[in-house]
């Protein structure tokens, strides 16, 4: 049977790296990836200005954009006190406004052609 390996053994002749320093963290998500979903929440964050505070609730209570679950309409008709189908509703109009800002408000215009 082969004998444990210290982490705090060296890696090469000069004591300088450890076998711990050569372990990679995948816990840790990398520099690159944690720019790019910094950036992709405050591009959703502008984009959702367009949005009254009900619509604004609904699209992320749908997409789960607040605690990672994706509510059902029941779930968020419960929480508004109206029907699936008029969550359904707002949901697509809020969807609507996402896609076409410009119509719905004249200072997101920038915002849409950038």
């Amino acid at each position: 049977s082969e004998q444990p390996i210290s982490l705090d053994a060296p890696v090469a002749d000069d004591e300088q790296y450890h076998l711990a320093d050569m372990l990679e963290d995948d816990s840790m998500m990398a520099p690159l990836d944690q720019v790019s979903q910094q950036q992709q929440r405050e591009h959703i964050e502008r984009a959702m200005t367009v949005l009254n505070p009900r619509e604004r609730t609904i699209i992320e209570m749908r997409y789960g954009l607040c605690d990672g679950h994706y509510h059902t309409l029941d779930d968020v008709s419960v929480k508004f006190q109206l029907t699936r189908e008029r969550i359904r509703q707002i949901e697509v109009k809020a969807l609507r406004k996402l896609r076409y800002p410009e119509r719905f408000d004249s200072g997101m215009r920038n915002f849409a052609q950038a």
